[in-house]
């Protein structure tokens, strides 16, 4: 049993179960009557379903095995602070909580029950919103929404079926904020959340690993104008990715030329495009601002690196997808960059391709950027939190393209299978955290693993990257912090016995499955962009191992 049942008591019968409401991966809510008030609330549980099992008689939650009972609590702490935070948070437009605590060995929060419906249950029922009901739905939200973000809090999950409308005022009331984050000062989260994707509402910063980490209004801006798009269209809006890339549908005719400006502007796929605010958002929707999302669309069009193969496309599981924050420079930045990259070319790149042959695996003297060797492969220290390794798994210089790996489904298990069609299988436990590339390589032992996604996001991120040529193969030049380097070939991918776009692309797994068991994390690349993606796993893609 998870749930609990009709009619239990909590709080020494203070709260009387009606019925569930809902379930989703961290908790359970019900409706309950507090019985000396004679009122109905709502009641969230912490239940984390991966992990929580309850034991009938008792209702008593455990909270998983031991070897994991330390992540459950620290999710159920969270859950804690957030509900600590919601209490503070007195708003009109915001649900309220009236009571937080602990009973049946987990955690508990109470919030006032809505009369009313959703706007997701409106749109489903009556089509698209009259634009003026629309704009008035959405003004109230970006006002609560305005109000967090002056405390420092991302919702993080906005979008229709988390925005109630009350059926005796008609005010809307956003709800759910369970993978809100607060941030300190410095814009830094301030407790680990579970990481969560709306389809068609998160924007791309949210596909990162370890989602929005840093204090961000243009987050849940995003997510407020493909609201906007929901109301006034009826359907839900494309996924990011497929904003970056084909832009966004024509939006009818009959709407404002504001509410087109406010939904265009707010669904910039690049954030730094975004308002910078809600009340800069506003004035899109007011008219007070001369901008146009016409003309700035063409101008990402232009400037925004655009991910869409030149030949055949890959395809793409857009709702599971990872994607990192586009990384842009300033024109007048762009010499005294590749001035640095000039030089730091000439200390530490290797002389010829044959010497880089050569010392790929034996010598770390002749070539300043190897910092050692593991196994009789060599390492480079980037600087980062594990040691890259020179070559691909199956190369025999850091410009060879080596094997390709696609992860089949073998439940329980899962399999590497290489262009020779030799299956190599491994649990789940090895895949998750600890693979090890003995079976593409014997020798290249235990030492060595796949990378997690987010020690693919750290290289994103940490590292200076710079498209170039070596050994006759395009790829990207990744150079630390510290000058040292590794270059990584723009393999491209193997579809069956085709090998496609190599030359333009790079795909290298990482050790993260997706949760449903199709698709996996991956590092991806082309001449203008680096990212971290979920694709899927049917395709062969190269392996750059790593060491701690």
């Amino acid at each position: 049993m998870q749930q609990l049942k009709s009619g239990s008591l909590l709080q020494g019968g203070k709260y009387k179960i009606e019925k569930v409401l809902g379930q989703g991966g961290f908790g359970i809510t019900y409706l309950a009557i507090q019985e000396l008030l004679d009122r109905k609330v709502c009641i969230k549980e912490f239940f984390f379903k991966e992990y929580c099992e309850r034991d009938e008689a008792t209702s008593h939650v455990t909270l998983g095995t031991q070897s994991n009972r330390e992540m459950v609590e620290r999710f159920m702490n969270k859950f804690l602070k957030e509900a600590r935070t919601i209490s503070q948070l007195h708003h009109p437009n915001i649900i309220q909580i009236y009571d937080i605590f602990k009973e049946n060995n987990t955690a508990y929060y109470v919030m006032e029950y809505i009369e009313g419906e959703s706007l997701a249950d409106m749109v489903k029922w009556q089509g698209a919103l009259p634009e003026i009901k629309a704009v008035e739905y959405i003004r109230q939200t970006a006002t609560a929404l305005e109000f967090i973000h002056l405390r420092s809090i991302n919702h993080l999950d906005v979008k229709p079926s988390n925005i109630m409308v009350r059926k005796e005022e008609d005010k809307v009331v956003l709800i759910d904020f369970g993978l809100s984050k607060q941030y300190d000062v410095q814009g830094a989260q301030t407790s680990t959340t579970p990481v969560g994707i709306s389809q068609g509402y998160a924007p791309m910063e949210q596909y990162n690993a370890g989602g929005v980490s840093t204090f961000s209004p243009q987050s849940d801006i995003y997510s407020l104008g493909a609201t906007f798009y929901k109301l006034v269209t009826g359907t839900t809006p494309p996924q990011a990715i497929d904003v970056f890339n084909e832009g966004l549908p024509e939006l009818p005719t009959h709407l404002s030329s504001s509410t087109v400006a406010t939904i265009k502007r707010a669904m910039q796929p690049g954030k730094k495009k975004r308002p910078a605010s809600i009340a800069a958002l506003m004035t899109f929707l007011d008219g007070t601002n001369n901008d146009h999302a016409d003309k700035e669309e063409t101008q990402v069009i232009v400037t925004e690196p655009i991910l869409t193969p030149k030949s055949q496309p890959e395809p793409i599981k857009p709702d599971v997808q990872s994607v990192s924050q586009q990384k842009t420079s300033k024109d007048w930045l762009w010499p005294l960059i590749v001035g640095v990259l000039a030089a730091l070319a000439v200390i530490f790149w290797p002389k010829s391709e044959e010497a880089s042959i050569k010392n790929a695996t034996t010598s770390v003297a002749t070539n300043s950027s190897i910092s050692g060797t593991i196994n009789g492969h060599d390492y480079v220290d980037l600087g980062l939190s594990v040691k890259w390794a020179t070559c691909n798994v199956g190369a025999s210089s850091p410009s060879d393209y080596g094997d390709y790996f696609a992860w089949g489904e073998t439940s329980p298990k899962y399999s590497y299978t290489r262009e020779n069609s030799v299956t190599y299988k491994k649990n789940i436990g090895d895949i998750a955290g600890n693979a090890r590339y003995d079976a593409a390589r014997a020798n290249w032992g235990s030492s060595w693993r796949l990378p997690t996604g987010s020690e693919c996001q750290e290289l994103v991120d940490r590292c200076t990257w710079t498209w170039t040529t070596q050994g006759g193969h395009e790829g990207y030049k990744v150079t630390g912090r510290n000058g040292n380097s590794i270059f990584l070939p723009a393999a491209g991918w193997r579809n069956g016995s085709s090998l496609d776009n190599a030359g333009e692309y790079g795909r290298y797994w990482s050790s993260l499955p997706g949760e449903d068991n199709t698709d996996a994390y991956n590092l991806l690349f082309d001449s203008g962009c680096q990212n971290v993606f979920w694709y899927y796993r049917s395709l062969g893609r190269s392996v750059r191992p790593v060491s701690e």
